[in-house]
């Protein structure tokens, strides 16, 4: 995952809804620096963190990863194995990461990739 790029993407984002680093950071629930060096490529971020930003910046995943949301060939998952190793992460999902999971398979469905 390239954190450079989707902190560069946000930033860009933030810049044209002219909302300050302050504004967002407090909707994404995380420290205003937090979120600079997220901008600046100088921290890596976790799921939760990506969709808060994403939330309080109105913006969906394929957006913010700079329209490159890599996906699975067809048929690559299809395999019993792979099925249950999916519904084991599923299982430990939250809300929010199943909601962005979710929007990723939309994306995915509406490219027709």
């Amino acid at each position: 995952m390239n954190y450079l790029k989707i902190g560069q993407m946000m930033k860009k984002l933030r810049l044209e809804q002219k909302k300050t680093q302050a504004v967002v950071s407090e909707a994404a629930g995380i420290n205003e620096k937090y979120l600079s060096r997220i901008e600046n490529g100088r921290e890596n971020i976790s799921l939760e963190v990506f969709v808060g930003i994403a939330n309080a910046l109105g913006a969906d995943a394929n957006s913010l990863l700079g329209n490159d949301l890599k996906v699975l060939a067809s048929g690559e998952c299809a395999g019993t194995e792979a099925r249950e190793r999916l519904h084991l992460q599923v299982d430990s999902l939250s809300e929010s990461e199943i909601r962005f999971f979710s929007e990723c398979i939309r994306l995915k469905r509406e490219l027709g990739a």
